[in-house]
């Protein structure tokens, strides 16, 4: 059985080790215009043993960033609203960068929490690492990703998402 990709496709070892053990494993990423395979090999630390497993990926996600600094009191849009879009976050960092507490919660548009209110003492950090697969925070479709902030105060917000169909 074979996998079959257009002639553009190239291949890309993007690991190759695990932490911990003898394991070893590679991952090695064909990819075309709108698809992807993926090979993955897994030497266990058995000589002459090799597992091999073969994925066949959706089309790819842009992959965006967003860094800013809000210091309103109330709700301070950090990724703007893409019609029909949910905007999912992979990883975000929030860092209070005032000497005053504050109340920090994560919102869908104007009415939806999303993940909080949690209190960040002065230059205290609040973050949270997901995949692609399963993201972090995701918005109602359509609406934009809103830091609140219970005071003006400055904070860093860092992070990386993506938008995607409403499902």
């Amino acid at each position: 059985m074979g996998v079959q990709l257009p002639p553009d496709s190239t291949g890309k070892i993007i690991k190759t080790s695990q932490p911990g053990g003898g394991d070893h494993c590679e991952h090695i990423i064909l990819q075309g215009a709108g698809a992807a395979a993926e090979i993955v090999v897994v030497s266990n630390g058995n000589p002459n043993v090799t597992d091999y497993a073969l994925v066949v990926r959706q089309a790819g996600k842009t992959i965006k960033t967003f860094n800013v600094q809000p210091a309103a009191s109330g709700d301070n849009t950090v990724v703007a609203s893409v019609v029909g879009k949910r905007i999912k976050v992979i990883e975000f960092s929030v860092q209070n960068q005032s000497a005053n507490s504050t109340n920090v919660k994560w919102k869908s548009g104007a009415s939806t929490d999303l993940r909080g209110p949690l209190a960040l003492d002065s230059h205290e950090s609040w973050g949270r690492n997901g995949q692609i697969q399963s993201p972090v925070l995701q918005t109602v479709a359509g609406e934009a990703l809103v830091l609140n902030l219970s005071g003006a105060n400055i904070h860093q917000v860092d992070g990386t998402y993506y938008d995607d169909d409403a499902s």
